[in-house]
């Protein structure tokens, strides 16, 4: 059995995996070009030797590795389980726990060599301790993951058959740390090629960061959050998932999420508990706030429209002024309009008031701005924005929220260099000139050279690469390069971003009861994402109930059948309601 791959998400290219990957597989290049005699020092010199220790050397024989398949077995270990723990816990971190478990497994297995075999322990290579431990944060914070496997089967027609399936990565996981344990005992009596006791202390320091850091509490509300919410966007409906019960466990588990109070308060809205409700909208406003401001502002939107009545004053005018900032007018205007003119004072009725002036103008609505400027005059006479209110109706609509453009910085001379024609050589003997000159790099390759004495050109040589590559890996801003790689083009970005917030206006129109702009923005939306089975349950509801629009009822309805699974509520509900509306059909006819 191969593994190949992991079922949990990794959003983007995971930047210190594949600079540690990148590093390994240099060195191990530089391993082979080299000749018996510079092997031969590398390995008296830069293997972790515990009779002839060098505080060094627990660091540099993370690198090098015996074999090709010393090699491949653990970087593809490293590949398929330190991508998502990259993604939950940070770049910055793995690395910090990678080198530690490194360090600490080194130092065990050391330490267990002196105590079983004293005059007489062997040395060690690699960098399976670093990557055990990524391994037990693995475990810890992605419990509930599988494992891609793929087994070579009988091969038919002179071409082997691949068979691929999935299994749970926890028993995969301890299973192997117990077999290196008991490895680790035998060890202790005939001595083994495997640094058992390395594996050991590398999980062990893995399981005590994840341990300390809770991550299994953040793996546990990841799960159940992914869980709960596929079902509900999915389709099924709230009560079929004793969905209360389940999002309140979440809410237990981390009560700073608003996304969960977000789901309480549809939740309750659902089941007919207003008070319940308001409750969770106010607590997931204020929880967005800090993270998600238009997120904020569109679930004040959906207070208002589902409760029919507005938050405080203080979280619209926050609310707007997100949107402006993203350019969402019209939802900014839906925000203020409830709330300004009510004879409320105070600086922030002030500011409000003047923010609706603004969008009355941004809009080109002349009637709707002077009318807006003359209630803000009425209820601020001594306003010190008065001035202010009176010059935006001088202005244009475009000149109301002037587009931003960033101010480009003085150009350092690496980025104007890269902005004219250059020979790509002549950027890569740049760059290395840099790192050259660094001072770590500087300090690192003396200090080598002094501690290794007279060795050979290629020990030098060797070496020099290896010091280059210590100080790239910290210098270099690797993220850089990883990003241009992996991110997505421009135009699917702005799609996907489109496409969202496509559904949450028809979703906050329909709630608002305008039916006619919800069919619209739900067509628009199922345009670019044709399989989204609720948006189609929705969309052929408001045409059957409230458009009372028979022929695209009956399209949505079909449509509906087709996207949803034979086993989903929805193909049902979806069959049943052709069937009628086809029967009274020709029955009235």
């Amino acid at each position: 059995m191969i593994p190949v791959g992991t079922n949990l998400d990794v959003a983007k290219p995971p930047k210190a995996v594949l600079t540690l990957i990148a590093v390994n597989i240099a060195v191990f290049v530089l391993q082979s070009a080299a000749s018996d005699a510079s092997l031969t020092w590398v390995y008296d010199n830069l293997a972790f030797r515990p009779l002839h220790f060098n505080p060094f050397s627990l660091l540099t024989s993370l690198f090098l590795h015996g074999d090709f398949f010393h090699i491949f077995g653990n970087m593809l270990y490293l590949w398929l389980f330190g991508g998502p723990v990259e993604e939950r816990i940070g770049a910055r971190l793995f690395t910090y726990y990678y080198f530690g478990a490194g360090l600490w497994s080194t130092a065990l297995f050391g330490l267990v060599e002196v105590i079983a075999h004293p005059g007489k322990p062997i040395g060690a290579i690699g960098a399976s301790g670093a990557i055990s431990g990524i391994m037990a944060l693995f475990l810890y914070r992605c419990y509930y993951g599988k494992i891609k496997m793929t087994l070579p089967v009988l091969p038919v027609f002179f071409f082997v058959s691949w068979a691929r399936f999935s299994l749970p990565a926890a028993p995969l996981l301890i299973f192997w740390f117990i077999r290196d344990f008991l490895g680790g005992i035998a060890s202790l009596h005939a001595r083994s090629g495997i640094a058992y006791w390395g594996h050991v202390g590398g999980f062990l320091f893995g399981l005590a960061v994840a341990r300390i850091k809770r991550y299994g509490h953040e793996g546990q509300i990841e799960q159940a959050k992914k869980r709960l919410f596929e079902k509900i966007d999915s389709g099924y409906g709230w009560k079929t998932n004793n969905a209360e019960a389940e999002l309140l466990k979440l809410l237990a588990l981390s009560p700073r999420d608003p996304e969960i109070h977000q789901q309480l308060a549809h939740y309750y809205m659902e089941t007919g508990k207003p008070k319940q409700a308001e409750e969770h909208y106010q607590h997931g406003v204020n929880l967005f706030f800090l993270s998600d401001p238009v997120a904020a502002a569109f679930l004040v939107i959906d207070h208002m429209d589902s409760l029919k009545k507005p938050m405080g004053l203080h979280l619209h005018l926050k609310a707007a002024e997100s949107l402006i900032e993203r350019t969402f007018l019209e939802d900014a205007y839906r925000v203020l309009q409830p709330v300004t003119g009510k004879g409320e004072g105070g600086v922030i009725a002030e500011r409000a008031g003047l923010l609706f002036v603004k969008t009355c103008r941004a809009f080109g609505d002349e009637a709707k701005t002077a009318e807006a400027a003359r209630q803000f005059a009425a209820d601020f006479p001594g306003s010190k924005y008065a001035n202010e209110a009176a010059h935006v109706l001088t202005l244009s609509p475009e000149a109301v929220f002037p587009v931003k453009k960033e101010t480009p910085g003085p150009r350092r001379p690496e980025t104007a260099a890269a902005g004219e024609k250059s020979h790509a050589g002549f950027a890569i003997m740049h760059g290395i000139n840099k790192l050259i000159v660094d001072p770590i790099f500087l300090f690192l390759w003396v200090f080598m050279l002094s501690w290794g004495g007279g060795m050979s050109a290629g020990g030098i040589v060797f070496t020099f690469c290896f010091a280059l590559f210590i100080v790239a890996f910290y210098r270099v801003d690797w993220f850089h390069y990883y990003r241009q790689w992996g991110r997505k083009s421009e135009e699917t970005a702005c799609r996907e971003v489109e496409t969202a917030m496509l559904l949450d206006r028809a979703v906050l129109a329909e709630k608002g009861e305008n039916y006619e702009k919800a069919a619209l923005l739900y067509e628009k939306h199922l345009a670019m994402a044709p399989d989204n089975i609720q948006a189609h349950f929705n969309l052929s509801r408001i045409y059957v109930n409230h458009l009372h629009d028979r022929g695209n009822g009956i399209r949505q309805l079909k449509k509906l059948k087709t996207a949803a699974p034979p086993e989903h509520p929805f193909h049902a509900f979806a069959d049943d309601e052709i069937k009628n509306m086809t029967k009274g059909h020709r029955g009235g006819g």
